[in-house]
């Protein structure tokens, strides 16, 4: 998380809202819905596959590798990646 200042119209604040009369106030009020469009906004737009640090995807990569190897997970072949790909986007292979 971070910090930062900016400056709000009081008056304009007092006119959305009659409550908002202190710095506190207009914190909260302000916090809540920079929170709410944060989460609005990711909920709308996931991260994309390749938005990891190295670090994080040596990780997944690890895990993933540990899974096939001790049997917790398998794969599929490309022939049937490119069906279901085909199924659900409608585009043919």
């Amino acid at each position: 998380m971070c910090t930062i200042t900016i400056n709000i119209d009081e008056a304009k604040m007092r006119r959305i809202n009659p409550k908002l009369t202190t710095p506190e106030s207009i914190n909260q009020w302000l916090q809540q819905w920079v929170d709410e469009l944060l989460e609005e906004y990711v909920s709308d737009y996931p991260l994309p596959p390749c938005s990891y640090m190295e670090e994080e995807m040596e990780a997944i990569c690890n895990q993933r590798m540990e899974a096939l190897l001790s049997g917790q997970a398998t794969t599929i072949s490309h022939e049937e990646v490119m069906h279901r790909m085909s199924e659900k986007y409608g585009f043919a292979v």
